[in-house]
This record gives structure tokens, sequence and C-alpha cells, in this order.
């Protein structure tokens, strides 16, 4: 049946309409491989997939924050539709975005951004590359491995740096995150030994770990390539206690020097004996039960530790 003047008509303001909303918005351009965020520690948790927009990686303001999680605290202004991002680095700075905004402000000062600051899937989006060097680190595109690059990544290989190897990535990014220099703060509390060492990463966490060395522990987060001590205590084995916020602890207490974390999740544990060459692993769940799973080698984990198979599922 031949179209009437009615039908197109209509037809004329669907393409139109369709075509004005498409270019109202950035698209996220089809790509063979989700675009990652990869860090020292392994590849970056994203709230909000990150995306290309003019040769520009967007990302929220939340993926920033897990590029360095220690360091950074969002707030954010309703009325002004501003976010300010605090982070530190010896001395406190801060970023200010305003959602439209084509600069972001940095302790007063107006830098351009390459993308204007909008929002999607109710966050705030910004340009990766501009806020990455502003608080002083590296930035590298991947353009095979379809991956954008924070600081220095040499230890991982690109086989490991895959969504589809989440288990794989935080096995070699907790070796590494163990392998970093240890940064003490003193006064540095006393050891009584280490034969046995035994470290705890929070689940499907590779960049803050608990080290307890017999008598002591010590707690670390990854700062600057860093294992920075944030707190430590010694405690005594022979005094049964309940340390609220650290029930895989179940000493008591004699001294501590820092702010006391509050673990709320289940534990992965670690643990190395020197006169046997063993390295233990297993699970402590958020009441402190200890599970043991099995044990390797410790020389087979200088690479990549082991990740357990109820880990590797709540990771997928």
């Amino acid at each position: 049946m031949p179209f009437s003047n009615l039908h197109i008509k209509l037809l004329t303001t669907c393409i139109l309409t369709t075509a004005l909303l498409s270019t109202a918005t950035p698209s996220i351009s089809a790509a063979t491989k989700p675009i990652e965020v990869v860090t020292a520690t392994g590849v970056v948790p994203t709230d909000v997939p990150p995306y290309m927009f003019k040769g520009t990686v967007m990302v929220s303001l939340q993926t920033i924050q897990q590029i360095q999680p220690s360091g950074i605290r969002l707030t954010w202004d309703q009325a002004k539709q501003t976010a300010t991002l605090y982070y530190t680095d010896h001395a406190q700075s801060a970023l200010q975005f305003q959602v439209g905004s084509t600069y972001v402000n940095v302790d007063g000062k107006h830098v351009t951004l390459a993308q204007p600051v909008i929002i999607q899937n109710k966050r705030v989006m910004v340009p990766l590359r501009t806020i990455s060097q502003l608080m002083g680190l590296s930035v590298q595109w991947d353009h095979k491995q379809n991956r954008i690059v924070i600081g220095n990544t040499d230890h991982l290989s690109s086989s490991v740096t895959s969504t589809d190897s989440l288990a794989q990535q935080l096995a070699v990014a907790r070796r590494h995150t163990l392998n970093l220099k240890q940064v003490m703060v003193p006064p540095e509390l006393p050891s009584m030994g280490l034969m046995t060492v035994t470290s705890y990463f929070p689940v499907g966490v590779s960049n803050r770990y608990f080290q307890d060395n017999g008598g002591r522990i010590i707690y670390y987060e990854v700062r600057n390539n860093q294992a920075q001590q944030l707190w430590a205590a010694t405690y005594d084995d022979n005094k049964p206690a309940i340390n609220k916020g650290l029930l895989f602890l179940p000493y008591q207490i004699t001294k501590e020097v820092g702010t006391r974390p509050v673990v709320s999740t289940p534990l992965a544990y670690y643990k190395v004996n020197a006169s046997v060459d063993n390295l233990f692993y297993g699970l402590i769940d958020i009441n402190g039960n200890q599970q043991e799973i099995g044990r390797v080698d410790a020389s087979s984990a200088k690479q990549a530790l082991p990740v357990i198979e109820q880990e590797s599922t709540d990771l997928k």
C-alpha cells in the first residue's frame, strides 16, 4: 500500500528524533573486549564500565577512588551538582568537578579537561587520564589489550589482566603486594619471632592486608607502590580474647599503634612456616572460624598465591 503524506511525515519525524538522541549523549563504542583499568595490584573494579568517547577514556569517580582506595575521599553537593575528590600524598589536595563543566578546579586553579564532566548511570564520569596525572600517576594506553595502565605494572603479564581470569589476577596481585617494600611507622613494635608468618587479605582484595609475625600483627595498605603500615599491635597468645572488628585475632592485644582497622568481610589467609617450607592457605569467616583449604610448596607460590574455589566464585 502506498505511503500517505501523514505516514511520510511520521517516518521523517522518527528518523530525525533518533538522530538527535544519538548525538545528545556519549555512546560507548562497541569493542571486542571491555576497557580495563589496570594498576600495580591488578584490574581495578568498576561500578560503571569505562568507555571511550572521542579518544578519551571516561570512568566514574568511584573508579578513581579504587585506584588509591586508602587515600581518597569523595563528597557530593546535590544543589551545586559538584563532586569533590580529596586525595593525600604528603599533603591533602582536592579536585572539584561540576557536572557539565570542561574544567576541574585543582586547589583553586582551573585545569581544562579533554571531555566535560557528565552523569551516566547515576555516576559522575570524568576523563581518567587527566585526573590520574593530576594525582601524580603515570598513564599509558594499551591498544592491543584495550586497557589503560596506571603506574608501574611490569610484574603483571597480559595473560592475567582480562575479565575472564579474575582469580588469576588476584593471585598475581597478592603475591606482588607481599613483595612490595614495607614502610614501618615508629615506634616499631617488637615481634616474638619470624619462623611462621601469616598474611590475611579481605576476600577479593589485593591492596591491603594484615601480617602476623608471631606476637605482632601489622595492617598495611598499598600506597605509591609501597606497603604502608597504618596500624600495628602486639598480643598475648596465652590470653584468649574477643577483639571487635578483628575476630580472626582471638588473643588479648597488649599494645597498639595507629587506628585499629575493622574487618567486616571474610579473609583469605596464607601461612608460611620457614622450617618446613610449606604455604598453608584457607578462609576465615566473619565470625573468626578458620578453614584450612590446602597447602603447597612455598617455592611454587613465588609468582602467584593460591586463590581458593569459594573466593573465585565470589569474584564472578
